[in-house]
């Protein structure tokens, strides 16, 4: 660094090369939390039919002691 406050080329390119690698991190994780919570709306709907489908089977029927 000269005495003005800049910084040395190689500096600036080695800051803009790892802050390319964190923008590319940052949208892989994005893309796999939208997976993720896809995931789990599907599987909570999967869980709510299920549950209506028990609460079906069980109208009706008379409940013994």
């Amino acid at each position: 660094m000269d005495g003005r406050g800049s910084y040395p080329l190689p500096s600036l390119q080695q800051l803009a090369y790892l802050n390319q690698k964190l923008e590319n991190l940052l949208t892989a994780y994005q893309a796999v939390t939208l997976k993720n919570e896809a995931a789990a709306k599907k599987a909570v709907h999967a869980m709510k039919e299920y549950d209506e489908q028990l609460e079906k089977g069980f109208e009706g029927r008379a409940m013994s002691r």
